[in-house]
């Protein structure tokens, strides 16, 4: 996205998440479509967000220099996110067992079974 989108819209939500993030929802009136276009072509985009409830408290507002970051990208080893994906199934899976880490071995055991499982044995035993 290179071009910075301004509407009015109203403010109408903020919601907490788990790693201590914000999820802010706004709703706008109708939207012409360039608006629409901009909009949709910034979807998944790193920004900057300015609120206020003026136009000259926008124009008078400087943003940072540096490159907008929400540390929402790859922040999270692949390992990291193997687990809370583990854990997110178990949980709605309705927590088979009730002890996660126990679950949790025996998942990782399947998986690495179905691996070599595709190789010649000798090549998956030689590197135990």
């Amino acid at each position: 996205m290179s071009k910075a989108i301004k509407f009015p819209a109203i403010f109408i939500k903020a919601t907490p998440k788990v790693d201590r993030s914000w999820k802010l929802e706004v709703v706008t009136r109708e939207l012409r479509g360039e608006d629409v276009k901009l909009i949709g072509d910034a979807i998944g985009s790193e920004m900057w967000v300015i609120m206020a409830p003026n136009a000259e408290d926008i124009d008078n507002f400087q943003a940072p220099e540096e490159k907008a970051d929400a540390g929402l990208g790859e922040t999270k080893t692949l390992s990291q996110r193997l687990y809370n994906t583990l854990f997110a199934y178990w949980s709605y899976a309705g927590k088979p067992g009730d002890d996660f880490d126990n679950w949790r071995k025996q998942q990782m055991f399947k998986i690495m079974a179905i691996y070599k499982d595709k190789m010649p044995e000798r090549s998956w035993n030689e590197r135990k």
